[in-house]
């Protein structure tokens, strides 16, 4: 015999000489070659999960989703601002109604919380901060990479 024959044969005789010795070593080679290869497909999975997300991001539903948001929220800053801006300057009057809160903290709470999502949206990377930094159309590139404060807007927005 010879090669695999022999070595079949080799493997045998020390097989019934210390079966336990045998018998582990194969079990620790399979479960070695199992380990192995799973490692290996999880690290291919993870790297693909990277890449479709990747995909995703800079898919166009993706693009014209955040680019819509992210502009809905900057115009809502501006009328927020203009609408601090009225009620500030509104004059009380006869013909106005007698308000029991002062409209402008609720306008300026609403600009507030307009503001954190806005800032939340351009920091994030998986929402506007990618898709702005992509070499895709975008109007994102003409906004501020944070939202003015209240003050700011109403310096540029009020007469």
């Amino acid at each position: 015999m010879s090669g695999w024959g022999e070595r079949a044969d080799q493997e045998a005789v020390r097989f019934e000489r210390r079966p336990w010795h045998a018998a582990g070593r194969w079990f620790a080679t399979v479960l070695g070659i199992v380990l192995v290869l799973g490692a290996g497909f999880g690290l291919v999975g993870w790297i693909s999960g990277w890449g479709g997300e990747a995909a995703r991001i800079t898919g166009p539903d993706n693009v014209r989703e955040q680019n819509t948001a992210i502009l809905d929220a900057w115009e809502s800053l501006q009328a927020t601002a203009g609408n601090v801006c009225s009620v500030s300057s509104a004059a009380p009057g006869d013909a106005s109604p007698t308000l029991v809160e002062d409209p402008t903290f609720a306008y300026e709470a609403t600009y507030r919380r307009i503001k954190a999502t806005y800032d939340r949206r351009m920091s994030n990377l998986f929402e506007a901060r990618a898709v702005r930094d992509l070499p895709l159309p975008s109007d994102l590139d003409r906004l501020p990479r944070r939202a003015p404060t209240l003050e700011r807007a109403l310096r540029r927005t009020c007469p």
